[in-house]
């Protein structure tokens, strides 16, 4: 089944090569192989999510592949592509708080509020600074 996942991804038919990874990991649950090719598959289909998962559940298999770090750190660059910071902050708590690291989430979470809360304050004072102002006349 991963051959065939291949042989679509390399058609660029990725709804296929995602099925038939799944079906291969449904063969096979432990197969980083099937692993990486619904990861990569996922990635081109913009579920970059998902496909961070996938790259994790092929890092947890064997720790050591470079590949498997690269793929997913790219994920994760996509995913994050055009969030604020404290958008960013807040998913990052949320992938420690999935792995049960909750010290680890909380200080996340902190900072992105405190990042979200500078903004909106920011921008708020800004706001109201430029409908307060005095207008001037032409005149004047």
């Amino acid at each position: 089944m991963t051959n065939r996942s291949l042989c679509y991804a390399s058609m660029k038919n990725w709804p296929k090569s995602l099925r038939d990874a799944d079906k291969a990991i449904a063969l096979k649950g432990d197969w980083e192989k099937g692993w990486y090719r619904r990861g990569v598959a996922l990635s081109n289909m913009e579920r970059y999510e998902d496909a961070m998962a996938a790259f994790q559940k092929c890092l947890d298999l064997n720790p050591s592949s470079k590949d498997y770090q690269n793929q997913y750190d790219q994920a994760k660059r996509d995913l994050y592509k055009g969030l604020s910071e404290s958008e960013i902050l807040k998913m990052e708590g949320n992938e420690f708080f999935k792995r049960g690291k909750i010290p680890e989430a909380i200080e996340k979470y902190t900072k992105a509020l405190d990042k979200g809360t500078r903004t909106d304050t920011n921008r708020f004072v800004g706001r109201t600074l430029r409908r307060t102002a005095p207008i001037r006349s032409a005149a004047g």
